[in-house]
């Protein structure tokens, strides 16, 4: 249901991870602003091999760093209730061992438990993007994490609905 639901939600971007930040659902919007994750294959899909080891299309994004920042302090704060748990200590040595930026933030201990504000993205084609985003956790599912963001302004809110357009009309000329 809640893969439904992050693909529903186009054009709004969203998406939903499981643990270790495992990808289980990104919609086209997501993709759109963010870089898809489908050149993952399906053991490295995580927003964190992503943003830290293999970005893909979205290498030159100007947030990727700061967003990736984050992302590991969000992750300590998920590895605090899973520490010593083989998986987690694999995919943390995993994840250290390819990038540099993980290890460096890892040794600093930064903890964030929420992920809320409002974010601002240079897109390439779409211009500059002003996004509210928060992070909950679904009823019922205390290990997923569906991420939405929201238009903050109205040249966001018109440069997502040109994005909904483009994607209707990919669709309708595919045969």
């Amino acid at each position: 249901v809640l893969v439904s639901l992050v693909a529903a939600l186009h054009p709004t971007p969203a998406y939903l991870l499981g643990p270790m930040t495992r990808i289980l659902a990104w919609n086209g919007a997501a993709s759109a602003l963010f870089g898809s994750p489908e050149h993952l294959s399906p053991e490295r899909r995580s927003l964190l091999w992503m943003l830290l080891v293999d970005p893909g299309e979205a290498r030159h994004n100007p947030g990727r760093e700061g967003t990736a920042r984050n992302m590991v302090a969000r992750f300590r704060s998920e590895y605090a209730r899973h520490a010593g748990e083989p998986a987690y200590e694999q995919f943390i040595a995993e994840v250290g061992e390819h990038s540099p930026w993980f290890a460096e933030w890892w040794s600093q201990h930064e903890v964030a438990d929420t992920q809320r504000g409002t974010k601002t993205i240079e897109h390439p084609t779409l211009g500059t993007l002003r996004l509210h985003h928060a992070q909950t956790v679904p009823t019922g599912a205390p290990d997923l994490r569906l991420t939405i963001y929201a238009p903050a302004d109205a040249a966001t809110r018109a440069a997502l609905a040109t994005l909904a357009t483009l994607a209707t009309l990919a669709t309708l000329a595919t045969p």
